[in-house]
């Protein structure tokens, strides 16, 4: 046998081979042919079901912004309006307080009881009241 001839079976062979191997992959195929459907179906409703959630997702999205939004500035509202109410708090604090210690330069009547202890500010740090009243006792 001549080498040409050798290999001439030999390509035979393994195309007889190739020839058997796709029969039975066409086979297998054939078979499986249901499952692959049902399997492609189901892909397909989950990738719908999926868009549709994605879209779901987007609206709920654009409705949170917009809610944060609105909060955002009733709270910037509210801010300013505390902080205005704040700075006339510390005015009016302010004012009672000068009007206190012209109170007390006025001349008190006879038998009037005064306190010997300051008022504190708010702005002041003093000791509590029961401390000054104890050092004086002493």
């Amino acid at each position: 046998m001549t080498f040409s001839i050798i290999m001439d079976l030999i390509a035979v062979t393994l195309l007889i081979a190739t020839l058997i191997y796709v029969f039975i992959l066409n086979q297998q195929l054939k078979k499986n042919r249901h499952q692959l459907e049902t399997f492609i179906v189901n892909f397909s409703s989950s990738l719908n079901r999926a868009e549709s959630t994605i879209k779901e997702l987007k609206e709920l999205k654009e409705t949170v912004l917009k809610s944060l939004s609105e909060q955002r500035l009733k709270a910037s509202a509210l801010k300013d309006e505390l902080s205005f109410l704040l700075d006339r708090g510390e005015s009016i604090a302010q004012q009672l307080e000068n009007e206190i210690r012209e109170a007390r330069k006025i001349k008190k009547p006879q038998g009037f009881y005064e306190p010997e202890f300051e008022i504190p500010t708010v702005k002041e740090e003093k000791e509590p009241e029961l401390v000054r009243t104890l050092k004086k006792i002493r």
